[in-house]
């Protein structure tokens, strides 16, 4: 009996509160905090991808040839970026997935917090919690607590996940974020000033062939120059687009990270606690069925 007694009482305690957090909404205000500041990550995420793209669209047309000794060999900045302006576009609308995620789970998370969901809690942990000395409503309390388990873990499911991506965020992912992020716009100004091919590296810089044999030789030394020039600015683009492409690979990780594996387990954890909810519930229902006659006098 007295076990019985301190079971209900603490059961009566964690309604209170319960029904307090759900009011005083303490861990509303710190889920929609570390929501926003993971929806303006990936706001910030996605502009750089579009400025990027946007960046290495215009990069791509550069092109220039020039012919030392009468060996042509050409820069064509296309070549190096195609594949990856195919990975930053692929990116840009991961990021604006991403965003849109955060976006709905800060909606979400502001209507779960409502006035009537908080008050539909404290009518069902209520009728629950003074159904606790009646012991006859046994299977009634059991389907309330039911109830009140499942909008609870509704109600607190989105900023328990905004706090988790935020503390797994600070724990392991802010200083590769604001690397890489901080890495991809020094990236989107290398692209810039790689793909403008300055005047004496053009083959307008080159003099012609024609002319005494010092203008000759000067034209040949200004082409090799030139191309020497240009197999240098080629080799760091091909640098500038791997760096950029382990970036947003260590970017890629991090969001899926963030917006799919950890709301994913939220979610299982969220339909497994419902589940059991619903389980006991209607195993207790079971339970409290009578028991009828079968045709050889057997219950049933």
């Amino acid at each position: 009996m007295a076990t019985c007694a301190r079971a209900k009482w603490a059961a009566l305690f964690l309604s209170l509160v319960v029904l307090a957090t759900a009011w005083l909404q303490p861990l509303d205000r710190l889920g929609a905090d570390a929501g926003e500041r993971a929806f303006q990550r990936a706001l910030a995420a996605f502009a750089v991808a579009r400025t990027l793209n946007a960046v290495i669209s215009l990069a791509k047309g550069t092109e220039v040839a020039v012919q030392p000794a009468g060996v042509g060999i050409s820069f064509s900045a296309g070549e190096v970026l195609d594949p990856v302006n195919d990975l930053v576009e692929q990116f840009s609308w991961l990021m604006l997935t991403s965003s849109a995620v955060l976006g709905l789970q800060l909606l979400l998370g502001g209507i779960m917090g409502s006035p009537g969901v908080s008050a539909t809690i404290t009518i069902a942990l209520g009728a629950a919690t003074a159904l606790l000395w009646a012991d006859r409503a046994a299977p009634l309390r059991r389907a309330l607590f039911s109830v009140a388990v499942v909008l609870v873990t509704l109600r607190f499911l989105f900023p328990v996940m905004a706090l988790a991506q935020e503390v797994v965020h600070r724990l392991y992912l802010a200083d590769s974020y604001s690397r890489s992020l901080d890495d991809l716009q020094v990236s989107a100004s290398q692209f810039r000033e790689l793909a403008e091919v300055p005047p004496d590296e053009r083959p307008e810089a080159v003099g012609s062939e024609r002319g005494s044999w010092w203008e000759r030789l000067s034209s040949t030394y200004d082409s090799l120059t030139g191309a020497l020039k240009i197999e240098a600015r080629m080799r760091r683009l091909q640098e500038a687009a791997e760096e950029v492409t382990e970036r947003i690979i260590q970017l890629i990780v991090a969001f899926l990270l963030e917006t799919v594996v950890i709301p994913l387990g939220f979610l299982w954890a969220a339909l497994a606690t419902i589940r059991a909810a619903a389980r006991w519930a209607l195993g207790a229902q079971a339970l409290s069925r009578p028991l009828t006659p079968g045709r050889n006098g057997e219950p049933q």
